[in-house]
């Protein structure tokens, strides 16, 4: 069940339906307008992004309400970012990036390469 969150911290009255809080499976969840930006669970946040100011504001409402440090985009990003938590790849496998040669065609238009058989303009 989705409850509404009501501002303490920030000066605004209401957030008028725009931010909601709900619980599943562990979980506190923050969804501000129709997406679901922060959470905590066992005691740690996690914000997936501060988008707008208002979600901005919705999140740092959240986190102080829960007794975490809420101060500017860049300290919230930097203590409670998503990507801090995601398991990173085996370092022993390399990011391979994949080139594709092009070479150049004759032609009337001097500025047409091909590549693979799909054309391409620069």
């Amino acid at each position: 069940m989705e409850t509404e969150l009501k501002p303490q911290y920030d000066s605004r009255k209401k957030f008028y339906g725009k931010a909601n809080v709900r619980t599943e499976n562990g979980k506190t969840i923050l969804k501000s307008y129709n997406t679901d930006v922060a959470y905590i669970k066992n005691g740690q946040a996690v914000v997936n992004g501060t988008y707008s100011n208002t979600t901005l504001r919705h999140i740092k409402e959240f986190l102080k309400q829960n007794n975490f440090k809420a101060d500017t985009s860049k300290q919230i990003l930097s203590d409670y970012d998503k990507q801090k938590f995601v398991e990173k790849k085996s370092s022993t496998t390399p990011n391979r990036i994949s080139i594709k040669k092009y070479t150049r065609t004759p032609s009337k238009n001097k500025s047409y390469w091909t590549g693979k058989g799909k054309g391409m303009r620069y």
